[in-house]
Order: C-alpha cells, then sequence, then structure tokens
C-alpha cells in the first residue's frame, strides 16, 4: 500500500501540473507569443496524439526495464522540460518543449508505470488499489490547478515552470523511490 500511496501523490502532482495544469498556462502564453487559440491548443493536441503513439512503446520499456526505472525516467524529463519552458520563444519551440519532451516525460512517469506498478502488486485488491491510484488524478486537478493559477499571477507563466520543474525534481523523483516494480 506504501506504492498506492507513492503513486497517488505523484499521479497527483503530474496529472495536476501537466494534464489539468496546461489550461492554466493557456492564455499567458498566448497573450506572449500573440498567437491564435487554434495553434496554441495544437501544442496540447500534439502531446496527446504522442501519448497515444508512445503508449505501447512505453508498455515495453516498462516490462523489459521495469516501472520504476521507467518512473525515474519520466518524471526527470518533465522537471526538465518545465524548465526549459522558460527558454521558450516561439510556438515552434513550445511544440518542442511541451509537445515532446514534457509529453513523452509525463506519459512514461506518472500515468504508465505507476498503473503497472500498482497492478504487478496487487491480484486479490486490485481494483481498490487501482482506485486509489486514479483518485490521484482527480485531486492532483483540484489542488494544483488552482495553484498553478496562483504562481503563475505572482510571478508569470516562465518562472511558474521553472518552479514546477524543479518541484518535480524535488517531491515525485523522491517518492518514486518507495516504488518497486515487482513484488519479488
Amino acid at each position: 500500500w506504501w506504492i498506492v500511496a507513492a503513486g497517488f501523490f505523484i499521479n497527483a502532482f503530474g496529472v495536476g501540473t501537466f494534464f489539468y495544469g496546461f489550461s492554466t498556462f493557456f492564455n499567458p502564453m498566448i497573450a506572449e507569443f500573440r498567437c491564435s487559440r487554434a495553434l496554441m491548443s495544437g501544442v496540447y493536441s500534439l502531446a496527446r496524439l504522442e501519448g497515444g503513439i508512445e503508449g505501447p512503446i512505453a508498455g515495453w520499456l516498462i516490462d523489459r526495464f521495469g516501472a520504476k526505472i521507467i518512473l525515474r525516467i519520466g518524471i526527470t524529463m518533465t522537471g526538465i522540460g518545465y524548465m526549459l519552458l522558460y527558454a521558450v520563444d516561439s510556438p515552434l519551440g513550445l511544440y518542442l518543449v511541451f509537445g515532446l519532451i514534457l509529453s513523452l516525460g509525463f506519459n512514461l512517469g506518472y500515468t504508465h508505470a505507476t498503473t503497472a506498478a500498482i497492478v504487478k502488486w496487487f491480484i486479490k485488491k486490485r481494483g481498490r488499489a487501482l482506485s486509489f491510484l486514479i483518485l490521484g488524478n482527480g485531486v492532483g486537478g483540484a489542488v494544483f490547478v488552482p495553484l498553478l493559477a496562483w504562481l503563475i499571477t505572482l510571478c508569470g507563466w516562465r518562472w511558474a515552470a521553472v518552479m514546477i520543474g524543479i518541484i518535480t525534481l524535488a517531491v515525485p523523483l523522491p517518492l518514486s523511490l518507495i516504488v518497486r516494480s515487482t513484488p519479488e
């Protein structure tokens, strides 16, 4: 159950800041880059498309190397990706950083790896364990979206992204040490 608790908090942070959190970056980025909503929405669409394409590959990597290693790689990529957002100066750069680096890191480190670890650890109470894990997604949206909005209002979207990157490396990454790939 420690793995479920760690996965809950890892998913809450990741889903809250990336999946739901992109909406808080949306308008400030449109204003700064002076681009259309369609162009900005394309960034998120690319990220979701990448997630669908990368899913089977992520599954193979998790089977081959274990959930713990892929979880750490994904979380590290996500943290670095957030910090790289600071240097983005065009929609193309945003597509590359958010649509590829951040999305790949998020999909590897948060959703696929945590679910795989829970599925391998639980047989009898698998449904309950997965329910608690997925509950973290909703909690993350409810908690981190207002915090991100406040942070962006306080110091701008660039510094907010850097702070989220640092927090990603300081909180979810150490929590990943609790996760074990298999009971053996």
